[in-house]
């Protein structure tokens, strides 16, 4: 789900922590989780993404409208962004990044795929399920045996879904 508002002022790096702040007791009271808070900048017209997700369940357009909305007007008051931006609300999705360590912790037991800035036993990409994450450790079970890595290794991870049983699960859904 996305859901996408012009905004009218941008943030840093160093802001994006500011805004989490700001952010998290807002998406709360709404009754989900604060995934992530991130900026991306450039082109004269930054972007503000803010990741949600509920426990247990899937986040609606209307859930990500709400946020949006409320989070907007909270970013209207305190104005931590003198630049113009674009505010995006959206839920993390089937294949979900894990950039945080309670990422990490939360896909334990899951099937996930992880590149690296450089290459352990000759690979820079790796898939398998993981198997246990310590904040700064994680092992992964791989065809080719457990890998252990740390965190700082990893650029970019997330979630490999197993699409069969997603399908069948819809499947059974709208059967039932």
């Amino acid at each position: 789900m996305l859901f996408v508002a012009d905004r009218s002022r941008p943030v840093s790096a160093p802001v994006a922590s500011q805004v989490e702040a700001l952010v998290r007791p807002v998406v709360e009271a709404l009754g989900l989780v604060l995934w992530d808070v991130e900026y991306r900048g450039g082109g004269g017209r930054g972007l503000l993404r803010i990741t949600v997700d509920r426990e247990g369940a899937g986040v609606t357009l209307d859930d990500c409208q709400r946020v949006s909305q409320e989070v907007s007007t909270l970013l209207d008051v305190e104005d931590p962004i003198h630049h113009p931006y674009d505010l995006e609300v959206s839920s993390p999705g089937v294949e979900r990044p894990l950039r945080h360590a309670w990422h990490f912790r939360a896909a334990a037991g899951e099937r996930v795929e992880v590149h690296l800035y450089a290459p352990v036993a000759g690979r820079k990409r790796w898939v398998g399920t993981l198997a246990t994450e310590d904040g700064d450790h994680l092992t992964l079970a791989t065809e080719a045996g457990r890998v252990a890595l740390t965190r700082d290794q990893v650029s970019r991870a997330h979630l490999v879904p197993d699409y069969d049983a997603l399908m069948g699960a819809l499947s059974r859904r709208k059967d039932g």
